[in-house]
């Protein structure tokens, strides 16, 4: 494990702070962040060991790692996975895992501010000036907000915006009383819809958990895409890309999980989750468009959130964006901000471009259309480009 051995001042006595800084070190600490992963009140998926270590693997060639870990007598309290990206000599830190689907929080052992601070502490002593820079976070999320008092308390700048909504499910109670919430028509049309599927086809449901989650099945997901609205849009299916490493690295740890809606053997519509231990975020869902007027995705999707309420989970999010099933089936909205903190006239120039200019640019719909296929475009180059160098330079 790599130390920053020089001291912050800004630390309380009783906390010690590390910088976990090679994938050796990372590997080291296996154990302590699921342990304190387990205990943590309500960790997301994307804070867990699992889910940075495989993009760390996968995509973290060209950045340095930069992992804060807060100790308080030898146990780990807190612990926030950052890494390193150089810009015009400007330091830019942000989440492992950058803009792909994380949500990010300081993941942190019961209501320790002091430990957030000290994650501050360490920012601020070790990067003089630079940027950092939150791609998503949840507004409620306290841990953003005293990172944030606590940079500008030593002198950063902070700029944060509204990025997108996130909706979703809330529900402490079963199925039944959820669906109790909706209207007598909406009740009504659904078991209508279902008693359509089925009186048309032969249907069935399969629900892969885990290990269950193979090659096969991420073919079948795959294929069904090809024939979704996703297809159009060009969208890397499942089989391919980031998505594939994250559906292969959390099924072996049991937290994915697949639902594919089959009529008549043809597999016909799936729903995708990363899952933790009381929340579980819907990644993908698609399906066949020829079966488009009997509403196979919103029959599955029933069975999938019944599933979820029945085992306990009683949050399920849906993630970024504002889609028709997405208003349907939640009952309430998450708004999800961006933010970048600055030193230094480099790091405010860096502020704008990309990430401020970009959050006003994308206000517009055109816009917001050209800089996500320039976007996709980006990462497929990236990702032939990662192609071509050698698993051994990895650092």
């Amino acid at each position: 494990m790599s130390v920053d051995n020089s001291p912050s001042p800004l630390i309380n006595s009783h906390l010690s702070v590390d910088i976990v800084t090679t994938t050796e070190g990372f590997e080291a600490i296996h154990g302590q962040w699921d342990v304190l992963f387990q205990s943590a009140n309500e960790a997301k998926v994307f804070q867990s060991f699992t889910w940075n270590y495989a993009w760390w693997k996968a995509f973290g060639l060209g950045c340095d790692l930069a992992i804060i870990i807060v100790r308080e007598k030898d146990r780990i309290m807190g612990l926030a996975p950052f890494m390193v990206r150089h810009r015009l000599g400007v330091p830019q830190v942000e989440p492992i895992g950058s803009d792909q689907y994380a949500y990010f929080g300081v993941l942190i052992e019961g209501d320790r501010q002091d430990v957030i601070q000290a994650i501050g502490d360490c920012l601020n002593h070790t990067y003089p000036s630079g940027l950092i820079h939150f791609p998503y976070y949840n507004v409620a999320d306290s841990s953003v907000n005293i990172l944030g008092a606590t940079l500008a308390a030593a002198g950063w700048r902070e700029a944060r915006w509204q990025r997108n909504i996130a909706r979703c499910v809330l529900a402490d109670s079963n199925y039944e009383t959820y669906m109790m919430t909706k209207s007598q028509k909406v009740r009504y049309n659904l078991r209508r819809e279902q008693r359509k599927l089925e009186e048309q086809h032969q249907m069935d449901v399969a629900h892969f958990f885990g290990s269950d989650i193979d090659d096969r099945v991420i073919l079948r997901m795959a294929n069904i895409q090809k024939r979704s609205w996703l297809s159009r849009r060009g969208a890397d299916t499942v089989d391919a890309g980031a998505l594939n490493v994250m559906i292969r690295a959390l099924g072996r740890e049991g937290m994915a999980e697949v639902f594919i809606l089959t009529l008549s053997e043809l597999d016909v519509a799936f729903i995708l989750n990363f899952c933790s231990a009381r929340c579980a975020h819907c990644i993908s869902i698609a399906f066949d468009e020829t079966f488009l007027s009997l509403s196979p995705g919103k029959v599955l999707m029933s069975i999938c959130i019944k599933t979820l309420l029945d085992r306990g989970i009683n949050a399920y999010d849906f993630l970024f964006g504002d889609g028709e099933y997405k208003r349907f089936w939640a009952n309430r909205t998450i708004l999800v901000f961006r933010s970048v903190c600055y030193r230094g006239l480099r790091s405010w120039v860096l502020s704008w471009i990309p990430h401020r200019l970009s959050g006003k640019l994308a206000r517009y719909d055109l816009l917001r259309d050209f800089l996500g296929k320039a976007r996709s475009v980006r990462k497929k180059f990236l990702a032939k480009k990662d192609r071509m160098i050698s698993p051994g330079s990895q650092k």
